[in-house]
């Protein structure tokens, strides 16, 4: 079942000024009976671009993604033996679902068509105002062909330093002295003084004074913290 909900390009947001001007969200499509209803929505979404929300209809917990090839993106969503090889690779509590819960039992909106340039903006968008469950990431991650666009890089690259700040505050409330996280591959170092640190990394005790306990980082790579010895 396909229900025409919208013909807004953009929903709740203006691209031009970045503002937001309403806090409705209508989605513009609406699939129900999605095993029935499988090739209408893969013919339909052929050469589409644009963000999504899967709705469990029993526990009405969501899911919200995006793709510049809604098609083949939801090619993936059909095959129960992909998403369960998916599964062995990585987390997913939407495939998880999906699984437990069955397809018929869900149903998938199109929140908005939109240009490929802002699938990231127009997705963030989404999860912020929806908040959706099944999403593991709050941070908008499509993947454009095969490669991230620069928003998404930011937006991934702030949230993963904003978590390894809270893994050294953690480790700082232990009553460790100096701490260098490698934010590249979340490796953490501790040492019983500055210089020892220093030493270690290559640079001198001055170079990592100006980095301790600042949102900063040093080479690009490592978030140094400092906890006084009680």
């Amino acid at each position: 079942m396909l229900i025409n909900t919208s013909k807004n390009k953009y929903n709740a947001y203006n691209i031009s000024n970045g503002r937001f001007f309403s806090s409705e969200v209508k989605p513009i499509v609406v699939y129900k009976q999605l095993n029935s209803n499988k090739t209408n929505i893969l013919k339909e979404n052929e050469g589409k671009s644009g963000v999504y929300r899967f709705v469990n209809d029993i526990n009405n917990k969501s899911y919200i993604g995006s793709s510049v090839r809604l098609n083949k993106r939801f090619h993936v969503y059909f095959s129960k033996l992909t998403i369960t090889n998916e599964l062995k690779k990585a987390n997913s509590y939407i495939y998880r679902a999906i699984l437990k819960y069955n397809y018929d039992n869900f149903r998938l909106e199109i929140l908005e068509y939109c240009d490929k340039k802002d699938i990231i903006i127009r997705e963030q968008f989404y999860i912020d105002s929806l908040k959706p469950e099944y999403n593991i990431s709050k941070v908008a991650n499509s993947w454009l062909g095969n490669k991230h666009t620069p928003e998404s890089k930011y937006l991934m690259r702030k949230n993963r330093v904003n978590s390894l700040l809270r893994k050294t505050n953690h480790l700082l409330a232990t009553g460790h002295v100096t701490t260098v996280v490698n934010s590249k591959d979340n490796t953490i170092k501790m040492y019983a003084s500055v210089r020892e640190a220093a030493k270690d990394l290559g640079v001198s005790y001055v170079t990592v004074l100006n980095y301790i306990n600042k949102n900063k980082l040093l080479h690009n790579m490592y978030i140094i913290t400092k906890k006084e010895k009680v």
